[in-house]
């Protein structure tokens, strides 16, 4: 009968050092490949934000008209956080019957840092944009908030006429471009629409030989 031999406490320390690493080792794994998905779902997120922009105000410029007579388009600055946009545009056809066909719009950055569009039937809050909550309140407007963590946002018009991007438009302009602050990135994400009615129609000029 051979004699039982008993771990030693060197051997028994140098165990536990080794099981102490791999369990720290698997733990960090798991940290990383956590991290990783929840960096992963973030990025999700905003590429859907992002599209979800693109789409929406794409449908909406597409269809931007001249506001009234005397005034075609109207930008104005340090609305909130940033500048605001007025505009009117073809809604289409929707539910309610009063937002179908041209509507009044408004594209601005509110307190809580959400990019919002508010769309009324009525023009009458074009001169005061501030007062327009009380429109809301009384169900003459429709507030959409298309974007959340977003610090400000500036606007851009194509000018045809002198080939160039102006801060500010009088007449609709061949395009409209969009400047938007997210909130912790240092870069602006940028988007542009055409303006489908300001375009100019084609013509073709014949030659006679």
């Amino acid at each position: 009968m051979g004699c039982k031999r008993y771990f030693t406490l060197m051997e028994v320390v140098i165990g536990l050092l080794i099981a102490g690493a791999l369990f720290s080792a698997l733990m960090q794994l798991y940290k990383n490949i956590s991290f990783s998905h929840i960096e992963a779902e973030r990025v999700r997120e905003k590429v859907f934000q992002r599209e979800s922009v693109q789409l929406t105000l794409m449908r909406v410029f597409s269809g931007v008209c001249p506001l009234n007579e005397d005034l075609n388009c109207l930008c104005k600055k340090d609305f909130l956080a940033g500048e605001a946009f007025i505009f009117a545009f073809d809604n289409g056809v929707d539910p309610e019957p009063k937002f179908c066909g041209k509507v009044y719009g408004a594209l601005y950055v509110d307190k809580q840092q959400n990019l919002c569009l508010f769309t009324t039937f009525t023009d009458a809050w074009l001169e005061d944009l501030e007062g327009m909550s009380k429109y809301l309140q009384s169900k003459q407007g429709r507030l959409l908030k298309i974007a959340s963590g977003i610090e400000s946002v500036r606007f851009a018009f194509f000018e045809e006429k002198i080939k160039r991007w102006e801060s500010t438009v009088e007449t609709v302009p061949v395009a409209v471009r969009l400047f938007v602050k997210e909130c912790g990135l240092k870069e602006l994400v940028e988007y542009a629409y055409l303006v489908k009615d300001s375009l100019p129609y084609v013509t073709y000029e014949k030659k006679v030989i």
